[in-house]
């Protein structure tokens, strides 16, 4: 079989050879030179016109209505090739009939700028089709990317091609042309790519530069506006081989900063919109591409202002484990920045993330596939590097430890012989298979164990992780050092796991113990307890759970808190009823609440608020080991908030806490700071202004008390002095181990300033001074404290205003909608609201009339006695006129009711004159059931539905164009406007929206209402919506309108009227009006009645995905 394929194949090359003419050759001299001219001068003028003449002006290739019979023959001969050869894969450099097909077809007529340019179609087609399937054999490619002049033509081809088909649309042949050329450039690019160097003969064009030298990836980053999911898979094929090497993705990327007439903005947009609205193929192959153009910052920058991260944490829970792989790979990069890390978490990744490493039960079916296996494995491997990267952020880590985190990292430790047998059928060991799923277990082991290092190195996870580890591990596990990056590093953890079957089994024992899923075992009387949140000196505190509530429970051992048990029992008297007093009289968002306490064995218990977050102490601890520190507005911000909540605690509540250190303050999410442990407050009594008992913790303790002074509230002064110097300078300003050394720098006041004064500003240095100051009658109070800072504090103010503006907001949209949302079931439950309801009775009744009339006692009035319309003596108006006329009129009551009975009985039969429509005498009608209305008052009725559908032919206009392209001209737009009016098109049409809703939306639009648009329906984030008003401002004033409100006034506030306005500055973006005589109403008004509208750009559907 293969000799007569080969046979085959030689007799098909001899055939198309025969027909191929010589133009060259065959003519006489003096008419081969005029050609090698004509030939030449088309070829310069296309290199010279290549970037001043963009859009050809007519379609390429043209077809004639009169084709030779040649090309007709030829064309025959190039689909018989086609079709009989459309399973050949390999050629080779023996078949002699092919190599001699390739040349002439390069020589003859690929490289002929006169057969190019007056091909017929159907020709063409067969020639780059043949073209394709010589070019699946590897020495085939080499030796058409040697020939750097059938390249270049093919270039030009691909770039006539692809804006011939983007402008000018599907003409005959052009969709299979633009997929052929597509496939041809995949091959080569991927031959290049594999090889190393296309041209082997001129390095100066190497393969890995050649097409990019010859703008390739421009056409190709156009064909991403296609329509055809083929021809947009094979150039996101093409440009994601060509991104594959280092160089060309950075002369990709220098060129789509402006060289090829693609930003990286436009670029961006377009992957991002194909991997949220297209098919799973596509989106892959987008999200792929995406990922290896990533490692450039402009890139990075764009997908975060194109809010990019939001549609990424989504694509990595797929169920496409492909499409999953690659959208965490593009948050592990895009992690590397401290403000992505964060709106991951605020978006909901963490726990996302994790569930991708929760165990199938699919995966351990026997009829799991190893490439499926593979890929699940992949995909772990990919979440672990994920968790690894978001794990640098505290408040991630924390996250992670309280969502099972480190259950679900230890369980992926377990030797490869547990995982692999969840994960892929029994097969034989000695397979490549069975090798690629070992080496794929080895490295998610590597992976889980490097992300439980990093959550080791936040002191909070300490505890859970060595529960989890074996004692003859943990060393090995230690020594590696905290955020270690190199995989290697962790291999030898991996290896005694392997290596010692001990290990492994207590591995696998202490994994329940770390499961916070588990049934709870231990119970303090209702509340189950979940896991140890942390302990010290004074107790421990636990995670409890009663019913579906969590609390935080601290449990005091009664037996240090005093010599003997009257001692102890007055101490916890004291205790509870402080707390007492707490739990009944703290209400403030920085300070805990107490709900209740009691005893238990010998055990003194407080149940308290679950405060989601880490103490102060903790960040202090984590950030000395990364080598970082705190931002000044940071500092300000957390320091802000401690003195608020102190001024609370003095002066409305009497308060003293008297235990202010960076263990008892918690930061939750966004530095929301929480003051906790008031088990040593003491109220102030009035009659007693200062205390004299020695508490609190010592190194942050004041000098009244470590010389046992009376001390009063400027104690906690003197605390959150300490503290704020902690937090500038990451130690504290009084430390040292020897505690009589100690007492002497706290009662003399000596600290160094110096870590302070090269970082922070003097107004924090003149805070931490006057809060340390050993004399406390000169020592200021809260209010003091606050007076020096009252620029912080008044800032801080203005920040909390604006949240509780914008809750505010939230929540009056929210009942709005509400409310809203009743009406319309109402209206749409009742028939239909407003002028809809009006219009169906009054459809109803014409019918009714019409057939003879109704039930009731309207039956009894004959169809003549119906009241007659006449018009005033002057002008008979037309019919036309007379029904609008009568549509104008009041409605009648309804059918069936005593007045409309009685006044349809009361009505004789009209006049014949006035029945006629009259004459020019101009006498009244002598019927006096007649009505007669004024001329004047006539007018024409426009038919309503028309400006409903005027509004949703632009937004379905809009819908069509692809992202960032105006007038499918190619060009990027870049704007938000754009963005922000896709996803409401994208909201409004989709499938939980109903056609009352929809009615509504557009009714709103249309009236450009000021009614504030529902961002939460929307999907948009406050980001886009201040950028889209903002660039709607600067194009209002650059057509010389003035804006109704800036983007600061209205705080994203968007409404319906902001919304068509951008609209309409979008469509005159994109040469909506473009050729329409006149202003906008009178295009719409020629639209509305000669049912005119403007031609369609070509570009993908997005509403069709």
């Amino acid at each position: 079989m293969p000799h007569l394929n080969k046979i085959h194949s030689e007799s098909c090359c001899l055939c198309l050879k025969t027909s191929l003419p010589l133009p060259v050759t065959a003519a006489p001299a003096a008419q081969q030179q005029q050609l090698e001219k004509q030939q030449q001068s088309l070829r310069d003028q296309r290199r010279s016109s290549q970037s001043a003449k963009p859009v050809p002006d007519s379609p390429w290739p043209l077809a004639s209505p009169r084709a030779s019979a040649h090309d007709q023959q030829e064309a025959e001969l190039w689909h018989l090739f086609c079709q009989s050869h459309r399973n050949e894969r390999r050629f080779g450099a023996s078949n002699h009939g092919a190599n001699k097909l390739l040349d002439l077809l390069l020589a003859r007529r690929v490289k002929s700028d006169l057969w190019m340019s007056s091909a017929q179609p159907d020709t063409l087609l067969g020639l780059l089709g043949a073209l394709r399937i010589l070019l699946r054999d590897r020495f085939m490619q080499r030796r058409c990317l040697d020939d750097v002049e059938a390249l270049e033509c093919l270039a030009r081809a691909l770039k006539l091609a692809s804006e011939s088909y983007l402008i000018h649309g599907d003409t005959p042949h052009m969709l299979d042309i633009v997929r052929e050329l597509c496939n041809v450039f995949q091959k080569l690019i991927t031959c290049s790519v594999a090889s190393g160097s296309g041209n082997s003969g001129n390095s100066a064009n190497s393969g890995k530069d050649i097409f990019l030298k010859l703008q390739v990836h421009v056409s190709l980053v156009h064909l991403l506006s296609a329509n055809d999911s083929a021809t947009l898979q094979c150039s996101l094929h093409a440009l994601a081989s060509l991104a594959q090497q280092e160089s060309p993705r950075q002369l990709l990327r220098s060129s789509s900063s402006g060289v090829g007439g693609v930003k990286p903005e436009s670029l961006t947009e377009q992957l991002l919109a194909i991997a949220e609205r297209y098919d799973s193929q596509s989106k892959r192959l987008a999200a792929n591409l995406l990922r290896l153009l990533l490692s450039d910052a402009s890139i990075r920058s764009a997908v975060s202002e194109l809010d990019g991260i939001a549609l990424l944490v989504n694509l990595a829970g797929s169920e496409d484990v492909k499409l999953a792989w690659n959208a965490l790979w593009c948050l592990i990069q895009l992690a590397e920045d401290a403000g992505v890390r964060c709106e991951v978490r605020a978006l909901g990744g963490v726990p996302l993330i994790l569930a991708l490493l929760v165990p199938n039960e699919d995966d351990s079916e026997d009829g799991v596939s190893e490439d499926q296996a593979q890929l699940t494995l992949n995909v772990r491997s990919a979440a672990c590097c994920a968790l690894t990267e978001l794990l640098i952020d505290d408040r991630n880590s924390f996250l992670i430890a309280q969502n099972n985190g480190v259950y679900l990292l230890g369980r992926l430790l377990l030797p490869a012989s547990s995982i692999a047998s969840s994960n892929s059928s029994s097969s034989s060991a000695a397979s490549e298979g069975s090798q690629r799923i070992a080496e794929a277990v080895n490295t998610l082991r590597k992976n889980s164990c490097r992300a439980l290092r990093f959550l080791f190195s936040l002191e909070r996870n300490r505890r859970a992780v060595k529960k989890l580890l074996p004692t003859g591990l943990l060393a090995a596990f230690i020594d590696i050092g905290h955020y270690n990056r190199d995989l290697s590093a962790y291999a030898s953890v991996v290896a005694a796991i392997d290596r010692d079957e001990e290990l492994a089994q207590e591995l696998r024992t202490n994994l329940e113990s770390v499961n916070q899923n588990r049934e709870a075992n231990q119970h303090i009387k209702d509340y189950a307890v979940l896991e140890i949140l942390g302990s010290g000196a004074f107790g421990t505190v636990y995670k409890v759970r009663k019913q579906d509530t969590m609390y935080a429970i601290k449990e005091l051992n009664t037996g240090g808190l005093g010599r003997n048990a009257n001692e102890r029992q007055k101490n916890v008297g004291y205790i509870v009823s402080e707390l007492t007093m707490a739990k009944e009289h703290l209400r403030h968002p920085n300070v805990v609440r107490y709900y209740k306490t009691f005893e238990e064995n010998d055990k003194l218990y407080i149940v308290m608020e679950l405060i989601e977050g880490a103490s102060l102490m903790e960040f202090f601890v984590s950030m000395r080991e990364k080598g970082l520190k705190f931002e000044e507005d940071r500092v300000w911000f957390i320091f802000v908030q401690i003195v608020l909540a102190l001024r609370y605690l003095h002066k409305e509540k009497d308060i003293v806490h008297r235990d202010l250190s960076p263990n008892n303050i918690m930061l939750g999410e966004d530095d929301h700071v929480t003051i906790t442990d008031f088990g040593l407050a003491k109220q102030k009594r009035k009659d007693c202004s200062k205390m004299i008992s020695v508490v609190g913790t010592m190194v942050y303790a004041c000098p009244e008390i470590v010389q046992s002074q009376p001390y009063g509230e400027k104690a906690d002064i003197w605390s959150i002095g300490c503290v704020l110097y902690h937090m500038a300078a990451l130690k504290a300003p009084f430390d040292s181990s020897n505690m009589l050394n100690l007492a002497t720098r706290i009662v003399e006041g000596s600290y160094d300033p110096t870590p302070l004064q090269n970082h922070f500003s003097k107004q924090l240095l003149d805070v931490v001074a006057a809060c340390l100051t050993v004399d406390s009658e000169r020592r200021p109070d809260i209010v003091g404290v606050a007076s020096l800072m009252a620029e912080r504090v008044l800032r801080h103010l203005d920040l909390v205003q604006a949240q509780k503006a914008a809750a505010d907001r939230r929540l009056h949209r929210e009942k709005r909608r509400n409310r809203r949302r009743l009406l319309l079931l109402d209206d749409s439950g009742g028939g239909g609201g407003g002028g809809g309801g009006a219009a169906a009775g009054a459809g109803t009744e014409a019918a009714d009339h019409g057939a003879g009339g109704s039930t009731g006692s309207a039956s009894r009035m004959p169809a003549s006695a119906s009241p007659t319309v006449v018009a005033s003596p002057t002008t008979a108006p037309s019919s036309a006129s007379a029904s609008a006329a009568s549509a104008d009129l009041p409605p009648r009551p309804r059918a069936g009711t005593s007045t409309s009975s009685a006044a349809a009985s009361a009505l004789p039969p009209p006049a014949a004159s006035s029945a006629s429509g009259g004459g020019g005498g101009g006498s009244r009608p002598s019927s006096s059931g007649a009505l007669t209305i004024s001329q004047r008052r006539v007018r024409q009725i426009s038919d309503p539905i028309l400006p409903m559908l005027a509004a949703l032919h632009k937004l379905a206009h809009l819908a069509r164009l692809p992202p960032g392209v105006v007038g499918g001209s190619g060009s990027g737009l870049g704007d938000s406007r754009r963005r922000l009016l896709d996803k409401y098109c994208g909201a409004l049409f989709s499938a939980g929206v109903s056609p009352v809703e929809v009615k509504e939306e557009i009714r709103r639009l249309m009236g450009a209402s000021r009614d504030p648009v529902e961002l939460e329906l929307l999907g948009a984030s406050d980001r886009l919506v201040r950028q889209a008003l903002q660039e709607q401002q600067r194009a209002a004033l650059r057509l010389e309108r003035l804006p109704s409100a800036t983007a600061e006034d209205c705080g994203a506030e968007l409404t319906y009227a902001d919304l068509a306005q951008m609209l309409e500055s979008v469509l005159e973006s994109t040469e909506f009006y473009h050729g329409r005589a006149g202003n906008r109403n009178s295009q719409q008004q020629q639209q509305q009645h000669q049912g005119g509208r403007p031609a369609l750009r070509r570009g993908i559907s997005l509403s069709d995905s």
